[in-house]
């Protein structure tokens, strides 16, 4: 549409001004509440009532799920897939059982260093001795009671 009067292109442009500049002033105003209103909240956390892992328990997962996790399975309740349920004994549910109330850190740590023959059990468990420094196992440990803490808190 074509304005021919110069009086009326006039009015045209000045209504235009008017509502560019109100609806940049808006647009602005919008974004900046909005980035404000982003800033301000507290970032949401997937498990957040729950504790998080330390360096040493997240290093203690890694190592969990490499070595461990075959046989007692990803989750430590005993699953694992490399150890078919019908061979006896099976692999200690480290989770739902009262074996981590009931043993002690120094039978664990023995019992990951040189295997699980080494306290009158199976032989099934291997020896770490000369794959795992003591470091390491004690990450291990740690892990293991942050599973059982954080299951025992969802009950």
């Amino acid at each position: 549409m074509l304005i021919k009067s110069p009086r009326k292109k006039e009015k045209v442009r000045n209504i235009l001004r008017k509502y560019t500049s109100l609806s940049f002033t808006f647009s602005l105003v919008f974004f900046l509440a909005i980035g404000i209103i982003h800033c301000t909240k507290q970032p949401k956390r997937a498990e957040s009532n729950k504790k998080t892992l330390s360096f040493n328990g997240r290093e203690g997962k890694r190592l969990f799920i490499h070595y461990c996790a075959p046989c007692h399975g990803e989750d430590a309740e005993g699953s694992g897939r490399y150890f078919p349920s019908y061979i006896e004994p099976q692999p200690p549910d480290f989770i739902n059982s009262e074996y981590l109330k009931e043993t002690n850190e120094n039978v664990m740590f023995r019992a990951i260093k040189f295997g699980s023959k080494a306290l009158g059990k199976s032989n099934y468990s291997p020896s770490y001795d000369e794959t795992l420094r003591d470091e390491e196992i004690r990450y291990i440990i740690e892990y293991l009671k942050f599973l059982k803490m954080s299951k025992d808190e969802e009950s």
